[in-house]
């Protein structure tokens, strides 16, 4: 399913952390999905706490299994965490 079929008409993208901020900063966000390893660091975490504080909906994405990413991100305000599985 393309995002535009469920009413999304604007995406921004940005793999810079501190574009990333700026985007934050000037615009509108309805939700935001952020890498935790935004920058090829953690940085994805500052940038969530950034948008919790601005009362902007975020969905954390990751490929790591190292849980204590997962705590970083629940000390922020996410309510749930979800395991992925591959599916053949």
């Amino acid at each position: 399913m393309k995002l535009e079929n469920i009413g999304i008409t604007s995406i921004i993208t940005s793999t810079i952390f501190r574009d990333s901020v700026q985007k934050v900063n000037d615009g509108h966000f309805d939700v935001a999905f952020v890498d935790i390893m935004l920058d090829k660091d953690d940085k994805g975490i500052d940038l969530a706490e950034l948008l919790s504080s601005k009362g902007i909906p975020f969905i954390v994405t990751t490929n790591l299994t190292d849980p204590s990413h997962f705590y970083d991100v629940k000390n922020i305000g996410l309510c749930h965490t979800f395991k992925s599985q591959l599916i053949n």
